[in-house]
């Protein structure tokens, strides 16, 4: 494989056996095959000018010139470079050169900018548990708030699968609250100091308070700086859907054989419309195992 472009569940079916332990990026492409909203995008593991072109293309269809960065590997570790950056195709290469170096396969897609995320949600789901958990961050914060347990959930569910009847439901503290979008301020200004997908963060280097929300105003992505001062809880109606689309999400893994529950599937409502995004499923029990999801 060098470079191959996912814009419909049958072709992301036939790219699931070329990535045998790419957890991530397995999952990504299961649910394009399962008709859940998501982004398109393109796949490569080396550089040449056969996947620029590819790239290129592809950003020619959609028209951007922009791309959301994401990336895997085989027999990952905690360790990983973060993803999640736009990034310019005009320099593409110097973003993912260093990548393709650590043995990772990238994926590009769709232009979602994780300063724009107005909900996301995490579903959690373990075999023989009556409940559903949804965890929620809202605006302004991002999937990988709650899949890297960078920040306590804003609000929690648990559901009945059966009867889908909320059987507990808890909301942030306001004071908790704060705290939480003051880490999230932080990590935002990390992001824009570090600029590119290429660098090493660090927690020393950060843009100023008055710069970020400079830049976040200038990028029309102001959702956490309009969250600041309390939690709005999400509406019911939104958590419901994720978990409707959740309900049945391990036997239509498990059918395409692939693992089922446990699992954690992890969306978000994007921009102020609240469009869906189904971004991956974490199997907790294969995260960092060398285990192969499908035959090589």
């Amino acid at each position: 494989m060098s470079v191959v472009v996912i814009d419909n569940g049958n072709d992301a079916a036939q790219a699931i056996g070329l990535f045998p332990r790419n957890y991530k990026l397995i999952s990504w492409l299961a649910i394009h095959t399962l008709g859940l909203p998501t982004v398109d995008g393109v796949i490569f593991d080396t550089w040449g000018e056969h996947v620029a072109k590819a790239i290129h293309r592809f950003c020619g269809l959609i028209g951007t010139d922009r791309l959301l960065l994401r990336s895997d590997k085989a027999d990952e570790a905690g360790t990983s470079p973060r993803g999640g950056f736009l990034v310019d195709i005009q320099n593409v290469h110097e973003e993912v050169l260093p990548l393709i170096e650590q043995g990772r396969t990238l994926f590009l897609l769709e232009p979602k900018s994780p300063f724009s995320d107005l909900y996301s949600v995490g579903v959690l789901a373990w075999p023989g548990d009556r409940c559903m958990v949804i965890e929620v961050v809202g605006p302004g914060f991002d999937a990988s708030d709650l899949k890297r347990g960078d920040l306590t959930p804003h609000e929690r569910f648990r559901v009945e699968r059966d009867t889908q009847r909320i059987a507990e439901h808890t909301t942030i503290a306001p004071d908790d609250y704060l705290a939480s979008w003051q880490r999230r301020f932080e990590k935002v200004a990390i992001m824009l100091a570090r600029g590119s997908a290429s660098k090493e963060a660090s927690a020393t280097v950060r843009l100023a308070d008055a710069q970020v929300r400079q830049e976040l105003d200038a990028r029309g992505e102001a959702l956490l700086l309009e969250a600041a001062t309390g939690y709005a809880p999400i509406p019911t109606e939104l958590a419901m859907a994720v978990l409707a689309n959740a309900e049945g999400l391990g036997d239509a893994l498990v059918a395409q054989g692939l693992p089922g529950e446990p699992l954690m599937a992890s969306m978000s409502y994007w921009g102020r419309q609240a469009d869906p995004i189904y971004w991956d499923v974490v199997w907790p029990h294969l995260k960092y195992e060398g285990e192969a999801l499908v035959p090589s």
